[in-house]
């Protein structure tokens, strides 16, 4: 995880301007942000890092008789496992009925470090959902999973450039052509946390370079447009998280 502040299952409205030429509201999406990265003790066998954040123990109750888990909120479901079929039903059909338009993943690739192999399974499993509902979705790559992999000698600075595009290759390969998957002027939908890595626009035309033209992504990034996109999204200030614990509902 790269930010800790971000919140569980979110339903963040993100509204993704730069390149949109909208006549009314009706005409803009609603998409929630998502983090299909939690485990549960109950159903995998053990309560997952982005539950307990090696701090908390989701066996102990805190002073206001809640699981102690790595948030200020605690879903009203109980602590659910991103693996969860009926979970995943519950979240899509929930998100349905409430008239949103489909999901934003958080993705960190496909590598076999840390948790991040595990994450693009889960994503795979809730994208399968949303189809089903007839839901939309698209990806939000997590750059700084690279600086990660660096820092423990999983790749090395003089390859970030090429394992990127790699990981590009994938996501063409398993998810942009994929019935359902967000596109803006017929490109498909790829947003970055950041950049936190990949800091000039130079790396990023190196990156998709790799792909296919017609593959070549509508491309947004945090709080700022690089020339190779097509805008930019905001995210809630960390400095702005509340401090009070609470039941999101």
């Amino acid at each position: 995880m790269m930010k800790s502040g971000k919140i569980l299952f979110g339903l963040v409205a993100l509204v993704l301007w730069g390149g949109f030429a909208i006549e009314n509201a009706r005409a803009k999406l609603v998409m929630a942000h998502y983090m299909p990265w939690y485990e549960s003790q109950p159903y995998t066998g053990y309560w997952g890092w982005h539950w307990t954040m090696s701090h908390f123990n989701p066996d102990n109750d805190n002073t206001n008789g809640y699981p102690e888990i790595a948030s200020w909120y605690y879903p009203q479901i109980g602590l659910y496992d991103s693996d969860d079929p009926a979970l995943l039903e519950y979240h899509v059909l929930l998100m349905k009925l409430a008239g949103i338009d489909g999901v934003i993943a958080d993705w960190y690739g496909t590598d076999n470090f840390n948790d991040y192999a595990l994450i693009n399974q889960r994503t795979a499993d809730l994208f399968a959902w949303l189809q089903k509902a007839g839901l939309q979705f698209c990806l939000c790559y997590e750059d700084a999973t690279i600086q990660q992999e660096i820092n423990k000698g999983f790749i090395t600075a003089s390859g970030a450039v090429a394992h990127a595009q790699q990981t590009m290759l994938y996501a063409q390969s398993n998810y942009f052509t994929m019935p359902g998957y967000l596109h803006w002027n017929n490109k498909p939908v790829l947003l970055d946390f950041g950049p936190q890595y990949f800091a000039d626009n130079s790396q990023w035309t190196s990156i998709f370079s790799a792909l296919n033209p017609t593959n070549a992504p509508a491309f947004f990034t945090e709080d700022s447009r690089y020339s190779i996109g097509q805008g930019g999204f905001d995210w809630p200030p960390m400095s702005m998280t509340r401090t009070n614990n609470g039941v999101l509902t």
